[in-house]
C-alpha cells in the first residue's frame, strides 16, 4: 500500500508559509477541500462546515495582516491535522 504524503519538502513548505504572510495561502483551501472530500459522513461534514463558517466570521485583528491571510494558516494546520488523524496514523 502506498502512503499519501501530505507535506512537501521543507523548502516548499517554508516558501508557502512565507508567501502566506503577505497573501492568502491557496494551499490551505486545497487541503480544506481534501478534508471535505475525505469526510463521507454527512453529520461530520456538517459539523466541519459549521466550524469553518464560525471561524470565518471571526473579526481577526492581527496587526499588519489581512484577516484572510491570518485565517489561512490555522485552516491549513487544522486540515493537515484532520487528514493525518484520519489516515490510519500514517506519517505525513
Amino acid at each position: 500500500m502506498i502512503k499519501k504524503v501530505l507535506l512537501d519538502n521543507i523548502k516548499i513548505e517554508r516558501r508557502r508559509r512565507l508567501f502566506g504572510l503577505t497573501n492568502p495561502d491557496p494551499h490551505s483551501k486545497i487541503l480544506w477541500n481534501k478534508v471535505l472530500r475525505s469526510t463521507k459522513n454527512n453529520d461530520d461534514k456538517s459539523k466541519l462546515l459549521i466550524a469553518y463558517n464560525f471561524a470565518k466570521k471571526i473579526d481577526y485583528n492581527h496587526p499588519g495582516m489581512d484577516p484572510d491571510i491570518y485565517f489561512a494558516h490555522p485552516l491549513r494546520v487544522a486540515s493537515y491535522s484532520f487528514l493525518h488523524l484520519n489516515s490510519n496514523n500514517s506519517p505525513l
